[in-house]
């Protein structure tokens, strides 16, 4: 008989964390991200801290929950590493 614990952290699990309207905003970080060329989570935050995107309503907070929340974006890992 195996014994092995394996510990797994859902999306789900994480979206417990934050409540509706972190999350949804989340939701609109990883959007834009999508949007506008799926830049580094870094390169978001610098272009969001500089209000590079007018009009629209994301923070900082917002993105970093979207990374916590969903991972690295799939898409910019894929164009970036080799």
């Amino acid at each position: 008989m195996n014994n092995d614990v394996v510990f797994v952290t859902t999306v789900e699990d994480k979206i417990n964390k934050y409540t509706v309207r972190e999350y949804s905003n989340a939701k609109k970080a990883r959007e834009l991200q999508n949007i506008i060329g799926r830049p580094s989570i870094q390169d978001l935050i610098k272009y969001v801290d500089k209000n590079l995107i007018p009009n629209y309503p994301v923070t900082r907070q917002d993105i970093l929950r979207a990374d916590d929340i969903f991972g690295p974006d799939i898409g910019s890992l894929k164009g970036k590493t080799t």
